[in-house]
């Protein structure tokens, strides 16, 4: 039950900081075609980086033990894309739902209940059989499940000096651009009390409650950091079906994750419900469904995969991100752009 309460407090923390942030996978990776910068793409980097780097320590001291997914090749490609597709349609990944609906976003509410259809249908419904199928075609793909195996290196004798050494490369960027006259990349201690956080900031803090995270799943025998789109599926069938969850720690973030949201848009007069059009809220339902499904073939979503998956040194989480990377912002010219 302590680590029940421990993933609910993790959660708190973390919807907190998603929401400070406005730290959505979705809103990131699109921003390089919208807004034509990399700060958002810096800000999933340097979470990865915090990640990895504190993964490596702890594994070094033999405090968790590296369970990097393995790789499933047809079910990372096909999982990319169609959680890259639904991301941009639901408006949001799955935490970025997560956090948004509990800002008040009907849109977002339509989107977590389409992914965890989406997610159900792969799992259990419908496309058993096809999330079987893509997992049975890549059986005889067997490289190591982690880059370091690959490089015959133990996971924390890379990890570690390498996440370290490129948050401070990043660090010193950062403080370059700031010192030319830039926009600040990081939020100051005393502004982090009063308003909004740089996504670089959230993203750092979302890397640091990661390590909090694994040592609290570990201890429950899920031995994974965070994720978000397995606790939504076990919410919906828990709640619409009367499941058994099977990862009660994985509930109690998810819930933490809304919670914490809610909190922080409360205490920034941002708490209060928003509609749309019908069109727009059609679209969240239909792009849930596609972002739940991809995220349940892929084995992951944007925080379980291309954060704690790429930090992990996964080669089939670092597939999924790289699909997920194209299917994005192909979709964002198709749509978000078209519509301007």
């Amino acid at each position: 039950m302590w680590h029940l309460l421990t993933a609910l407090v993790l959660g708190m923390a973390l919807g907190f900081t998603l929401q400070r942030g406005s730290f959505c996978g979705a809103a990131l990776i699109s921003s390089v075609v919208l807004e034509k910068n990399l700060r958002g793409m810096a800000a999933i980097l340097v979470a990865i980086l915090v990640s990895m780097a504190g993964f490596g320590l702890l594994a070094g001291v033999g405090w968790i033990i590296p369970n990097p997914s393995p790789m499933r090749l047809l079910s990372a490609v096909a999982g990319g894309i169609l959680f890259g597709v639904g991301m941009v349609l639901a408006g949001g990944c799955v935490t970025g739902n997560l956090y948004k609906a509990a800002e008040g976003r009907l849109s977002s509410v339509l989107a977590l209940l389409g992914i965890g259809l989406g997610a159900t249908i792969v799992d259990s419904g419908a496309l058993a059989g096809t999330r079987k199928a893509l997992l049975l075609a890549s059986r005889n793909i067997k490289p190591p499940a982690g880059l370091y195996g690959i490089v015959g290196m133990d996971y924390a004798a890379l990890a570690a000096p390498v996440g370290v050494a490129a948050l401070l490369l990043i660090a010193f960027w950062g403080h370059r651009l700031h010192s030319a006259g830039g926009r600040a990349l990081w939020t100051s201690p005393t502004a982090m009390l009063k308003g909004s956080w740089t996504p670089m900031t959230a993203g750092a803090i979302v890397g640091l409650l990661g390590w909090l995270a694994y040592l609290s799943s570990g201890a429950t025998g899920r031995n994974y950091p965070l994720g978000g789109i397995s606790g939504v599926k076990e919410a919906f069938s828990w709640l619409l079906a009367a499941r058994e969850p099977g990862s009660p720690w994985m509930i109690c973030l998810v819930s933490g994750i809304m919670l914490g949201s809610a909190f922080s848009a409360r205490t920034r007069a941002a708490l209060k419900l928003r509609s749309a059009d019908p069109a727009t809220l059609l679209v969240a339902l239909a792009g849930g469904v596609l972002a739940g499904a991809g995220a349940a073939i892929g084995r992951g979503c944007f925080i379980g995969n291309m954060i704690s998956g790429v930090a992990l040194l996964s080669l089939h989480s670092a597939l999924f991100a790289l699909v997920t990377l194209a299917a994005n912002w192909i979709t964002t010219l198709l749509y978000l752009r078209g519509l301007k």
